[in-house]
């Protein structure tokens, strides 16, 4: 792995250096800003190479666009490639443009390769970037599941059974910010209640204070459980006792929850909102419906628990270990850094 010691003394004199590395255009002066703010964290990028040398390729994970530009701005200075791991709904949701779009083109089409977690989020990109015309090597590189989470738990999620009580449970579990919708679940499963009684609702992670309310005006706390925050340990636990993960996004660009819940061999069901798209590829595994549309949502909850006997768990879990699993997805990324080995013939 590659450690990062915090240094310093010579942030100044080293940002200088690499400033003067970076190319004359309408970016300069951004750019010349970001390096001026990150010193510190280049200084030190400086201190790991005299102790190991330059690496191979440099990785930039992108839960925010900073590591992209420091992965840029050090390959200017040390001709060193990078990739860019990008997973960000930032794409999808209009957020790139002026001038941080600028910034992320010129980090996006300066790269090696962008490897991104499905390959809806690759066209989002190419399309808020206007990059559809550039010669950027695009590969998909799905989040994988842990080898762990396919070994069923020793027991159940006991406080989401006793609360079940022998009923079709839905589960979903996020943190349950407004592009999440959770007011469509509530809306769907109120109008399934309806029709399927003996089925219930459990929510896991953090949800807005409207939702007690809206479950109180609804006259559903029989039958929809906000668990509140949970831990992994608890998120496995909660997967295995579910039969059905909800997913009723706006945006995704991949979908954590779905592959736990198809490792723990239980069906999913989501919005065609970017990412499960790409995780949902048959009705054996799930489905799919349209993005906002309550009533196809209530329908297709409806018609799972009408079929839930026809679903092949052993199936379903073997579909996510071969397509997700942590194992298949090593030896994934060992190609990658395999394929930039050969094209610059590193030893």
């Amino acid at each position: 792995g590659v450690h990062i010691i915090p240094v310093h003394g010579w942030r100044l004199l080293n940002a200088i250096s690499y400033i003067v590395k970076l190319p004359l255009n309408r970016n300069f002066v951004t750019l010349a800003r970001y390096v001026y703010t990150y010193r510190s964290e280049l200084a030190a990028f400086e201190t790991y190479i005299k102790k190991t040398g330059l690496p191979t390729v440099i990785t930039a994970l992108q839960s925010c666009e900073h590591s992209g530009i420091l992965a840029y701005i050090i390959s200017r200075k040390h001709t060193v490639p990078y990739m860019v791991m990008e997973h960000r709904t930032h794409y999808q949701r209009g957020l790139m443009t002026g001038k941080r779009g600028r910034i992320a083109r010129t980090v996006i089409s300066s790269a090696e390769r962008i490897l991104t977690v499905s390959p809806q989020l690759a066209n989002n990109i190419q399309e808020a970037l206007r990059l559809t015309n550039c010669k950027i090597l695009f590969q998909t590189m799905p989040n994988p599941i842990p080898e762990d989470f396919f070994v069923s738990p020793a027991s159940e999620y006991e406080e989401v059974r006793k609360f079940a009580d022998g009923r079709f449970i839905f589960g979903g579990w996020t943190n349950w910010r407004d592009i999440k919708r959770l007011d469509l679940i509530f809306e769907a499963f109120e109008q399934v209640h309806q029709q399927l009684p003996n089925t219930c609702l459990v929510i896991a992670g953090p949800v807005p204070e409207w939702a007690q309310q809206r479950v109180d005006a609804m006259n559903l706390g029989s039958s929809i459980q906000l668990l509140g925050s949970i831990d992994r340990e608890q998120v496995k636990l909660l997967a295995y006792t579910c039969d059905c993960c909800i997913i009723p996004s706006d945006c995704e660009t991949f979908g954590l929850p779905a592959i736990e819940s198809l490792a723990a061999g239980k069906p999913v069901l989501a919005t065609a909102c970017g990412g499960p798209e790409s995780i949902i590829t048959n009705s054996n595994v799930g489905r799919l419906v349209a993005v906002g549309d309550t009533q196809g949502f209530a329908r297709a909850m409806k018609d799972i628990v009408d079929t839930y006997g026809e679903c092949k768990s052993s199936e379903i879990s073997a579909y996510c270990r071969d397509t997700f699993g942590e194992e298949v997805l090593t030896r994934n990324w060992e190609g990658v850094y395999k394929s930039l080995s050969d094209i610059y013939e590193y030893d």
